[in-house]
């Protein structure tokens, strides 16, 4: 699409908004900003990434490149004696959009996304993510951080609180999006920018817990629901208005959808009923697993060969792990739900088989993928079994998540989250990288 002179772009991502959530906010009348916009420019609903967890979709938007190439598989990762490593920006291993386009001078300002902990020096402002502990260790340039405080600024509101108090929860989920308004308003009238991201986690964590209401009109916290909503769609028209003024890109995005939670698949105890892994008595840690195992699994349903060479205690031979792989993907695939008879893994790959690049050996040798409603878990909990229902009532889809860019039209072909790098860069009318896997969908 690049054509005339280098352009300006703000990008509103709103952590794991379905587009089908979207359509039916329209469909309420109770987002009328975002309905205003839809007739300035293009909504289309998008995929996600493999596994589909918010570190390697937005680790996936920011390098254009796919995790075998990135190297970020999941929120954690295992070390060779099996200790748990959360992976962090230090662990990324392609080059991020914030730094290429800081390399060409543009100034930029990203806040929250995931994958941007701890913040990397760049020509601008970065804001980390939902890792970071505090917030002096939270921004670069460090200065930022009274400008944090001033506004009010949560970098996440705790997960546990919603299991303890669903009221106070939800008035934490309202306090920190306006903290995030706040900071994002002062930072877009005050400093210089060409490049401005703003990431709101809050969506993603209101639709975990309370997704089970938005449509079930007697549920004691379906209106607060929408209410929410209504903030982001306010939100939503305070920057589109001021970014008009400028003339300015925008795009709106998200990294995945949701959908309710059937049941929960615990995959290790999965592989403990048919004996591929094994405990001492009495333990229940990855490292404490018995060295006879043949393979674990780190969530959403990525599987590991207890490889020799590999893991410390590995027992897999070469010769064996194909057959290995085999036995536990047919395994996998042939789960069904005892009440409806439906198939509870839509696939299973080989790592080969959906990425590829330079860290492919980093990730997982076998990557599960569910149906719609049932959520893969990887737990080591004694007596686990494995089909179960814990609290959180929504999970991430693959197929749903969105992408809306004013003023222009997109591809009708299938959209891909890798696709983001390269349709961020034709806004800025900027050349878009050849190592780039990803393809711009501006027309």
């Amino acid at each position: 699409m690049k054509t005339g002179s280098k352009r300006k772009l703000f990008i509103l991502a709103l952590d794991g908004v379905p587009y089908s959530l979207l359509q039916q906010a329209v469909e309420r009348h109770c987002m009328p900003n975002f309905q205003r916009l839809l007739s300035q420019g293009s909504f289309s609903r998008m995929n996600s990434v493999v596994p589909v967890v918010s570190s390697v979709a937005w680790v996936t938007f920011s390098t254009g490149v796919n995790p075998g190439e990135h190297g970020i598989f999941g929120f954690v990762e295992r070390d060779p004696n099996l200790n748990y490593v959360i992976l962090t920006s230090k662990h990324i291993q392609a080059k991020t959009l914030w730094r290429r386009l800081s390399e060409q001078g543009k100034r930029v300002i990203a806040i929250n996304v995931p994958g941007t902990y701890p913040p990397e020096p760049i020509n601008g402002i970065i804001i980390g993510d939902f890792l970071c502990p505090s917030l002096d260790k939270v921004a670069y340039p460090r200065e930022m951080e009274l400008h944090l405080r001033e506004a009010g600024y949560v970098i996440d509101v705790d997960p546990q609180l919603a299991y303890r108090d669903r009221d106070l929860f939800l008035q934490e989920l309202f306090r920190a999006l306006k903290g995030r308004e706040r900071l994002a308003s002062q930072l877009i009238e005050t400093e210089d920018w060409d490049f401005f991201m703003l990431h709101i986690m809050e969506t993603d964590r209101l639709n975990h817990f309370f997704i089970d209401s938005k449509d079930d009109p007697a549920h004691v916290f379906h209106q607060k629901f929408w209410d929410f909503y209504a903030k982001v769609d306010h939100l939503i028209g305070d920057f589109e208005a001021v970014i008009s003024d400028k003339n300015i890109e925008l795009m709106m995005l998200s990294d995945h959808g949701f959908c309710r939670i059937e049941s929960e698949i615990d995959v290790n105890s999965v592989l403990m009923e048919h004996g591929y892994l094994s405990f001492p008595s009495g333990a229940r840690q990855l490292k404490e697993m018995s060295t006879a195992s043949i393979a674990y699994s780190l969530p959403p349903g990525r599987i590991y060969l207890n490889r020799a060479g590999r893991e410390a205690h590995g027992a897999v031979n070469i010769v064996d792990q194909t057959r290995h792989l085999q036995e536990i993907r047919e395994i996998l695939l042939g789960l069904k739900d005892s009440k409806t008879g439906k198939s509870l893994v839509q696939n299973a790959w080989l790592s080969r088989e959906i990425y590829d690049g330079h860290f492919i050996g980093r990730g997982p040798d076998l990557i599960a993928h569910p149906e719609d409603g049932y959520d893969l878990k990887s737990g080591f909990k004694r007596n686990a079994t494995p089909f179960q229902r814990g609290l959180l009532s929504g999970m991430h889809t693959y197929g749903d998540a969105f992408l809306y860019i004013r003023g222009h039209s997109l591809q009708q072909s299938p959209i891909s989250i890798k696709d983001m790098a390269p349709a961020a860069m034709d806004l800025m009318r900027l050349e878009i990288p050849l190592e780039l896997e990803g393809k711009s969908p501006l027309r």
